[in-house]
């Protein structure tokens, strides 16, 4: 999923760098989104949750690749590989990732990697 494809016009407050967010519902996402035309594309938050992490990079961002895996049952980890480039501009990032609802129970450890 893109970045952006469920937050269109809207810039994030409020969100610690490196620190993972389950939104989970609607309510929940207004609390770390600010639109100003309209507001981020509806999500069924009864069949799915949210995943979002931001920070900063320390140059130029190249790629990010992120990806969630179960590890063992409701254990996941989501890791998150910023390839960087040698420009001077370091901007904050953010990344969504859209998934079939997550149990109460669930626990997901994150791992965000800079690398040149």
């Amino acid at each position: 999923m893109s970045d952006y494809y469920l937050l269109n016009d809207c810039s994030w407050s409020l969100m610690e760098a490196d620190t993972l967010y389950l939104i989970n519902s609607q309510e929940e996402l207004f609390t770390y989104f600010n639109c100003v035309n309209g507001s981020p594309t509806e999500i069924d938050f009864s069949r799915q949750t949210l995943l979002l992490v931001s920070g900063r990079s320390t140059s130029g961002i190249h790629a990010i690749f992120k990806q969630l895996m179960e590890t063992e049952r409701n254990r996941y980890t989501f890791d998150i590989d910023i390839t960087l480039n040698m420009t001077m501009e370091a901007p904050r990032w953010i990344e969504a990732v859209l998934i079939s609802k997550m149990s109460d129970d669930a626990v997901i450890s994150l791992n965000v990697n800079q690398h040149y």
